[in-house]
């Protein structure tokens, strides 16, 4: 599966979108990030591309392809598949992460168009929606009553994903959920046995317990998201 995560907007959740949620669930996955500088929050394992017909050439090399485009390199990859004609047929999904907000909903429906202009199937192009407080047909009923109307893409209203205060914490830690649930340490069982370790040995792991009781929860509702999104 080729995936495409991008937006019309800054600061939606890319990231967490491509981190988090996509590339812990595609196995084996090449993992790209396009255009603007390096992304701090990304893993190691992501690569970074300036040039599109790279990104391109890594799409059809590539079966399992995650792509993470910055925002200001929106429309030079818009222009690409515009002057690569039928380069789309490779990508399987455009993912578009969109929050809540009024001007993030309208120029989310002004990239859903130039998608359309650009003769990608709206069956292709994934709405999903980040940063939900508690309802996402009320919070984004701008987007979801234009693409009622006017289709354009696929809304599906269980691929959301929910506010949560763990991803900015995974950001300042420089880790993702996956590393989380991965760590098999028994923090509680240290906190409780060894109560003479350091201050700040202590402080530590209270954080990171902290941290893996956040983290189970979160994976739950990413879990949801991800069959949601691509069912």
């Amino acid at each position: 599966m080729r995936i495409v995560i991008l937006s019309g907007s800054g600061n939606v959740g890319k990231t967490v979108v491509a981190e988090h949620l996509v590339a812990p669930r595609l196995e084996d996955a090449l993992l790209i990030s396009f255009g603007g500088l390096p992304d701090l929050n990304l893993s190691e394992q992501w690569l970074h591309r300036d040039v599109v017909s790279e990104v391109f050439a890594d799409l059809l090399e590539h079966e399992r392809c995650i792509v993470d485009v910055a925002g200001g390199a929106t429309p030079s990859l818009l222009a690409g598949i515009h002057r690569f004609a039928s380069i789309h047929e490779s990508i399987d999904y455009f993912v578009i992460p969109v929050t809540s907000s009024g001007k993030v909903q309208l120029e989310t429906i002004a990239l859903l168009e130039r998608l359309a202009n650009v003769d990608i199937d709206a069956g292709r192009v994934l709405v999903l929606f980040n940063r939900v407080d508690a309802n996402v047909e009320e919070e984004f009923g701008v987007l979801i009553k234009h693409v009622n109307a006017h289709g354009g893409a696929a809304v599906r209203l269980k691929a959301a994903i929910f506010e949560n205060e763990l991803f900015d914490i995974l950001a300042e830690e420089y880790l993702t959920v996956q590393q989380v649930m991965d760590d098999e340490t028994d923090y509680k069982t240290l906190l409780r046995e060894q109560k003479e370790a350091d201050a700040s040995l202590r402080d530590d792991w209270s954080n990171r317990y902290a941290i893996k009781c956040l983290t189970k929860h979160v994976k739950r509702n990413l879990d949801d998201c991800y069959v949601a999104l691509f069912s």
